[in-house]
């Protein structure tokens, strides 16, 4: 869940079996940086002409991880995090 800013979003996600409560709760838990935060790393990268920016410390992680798996980073993500467990309850 790269990506994860703490944000009304997840509370209007609209899923098939009507779970958005669930998902709610578990992004919150997950997205630890602030919107505020988020702006700033978002500026000061504009303001060097970064050509990529990482919000948080999972998006990091993750393009550590893809740079080592490029085609099976996923897994390896989805699995440090337990995504799979999730989703399959969710599912």
């Amino acid at each position: 869940m790269p990506g994860g800013v703490k944000t009304n979003i997840a509370n209007f996600a609209e899923l098939e079996n009507d779970k958005g409560d669930q998902f709610s709760t578990h992004f919150k838990t997950l997205a630890r940086t602030t919107s505020q935060q988020a702006a700033k790393v978002i500026e000061k990268g504009m303001r060097k002409k970064t050509f990529r920016v990482l919000i948080g410390l999972n998006a990091k992680f993750i393009d550590i991880i893809y740079k080592i798996f490029p085609t099976n980073y996923y897994k390896v993500t989805n699995a440090f995090w337990g995504l799979k467990k999730y989703w399959d309850k969710l599912m």
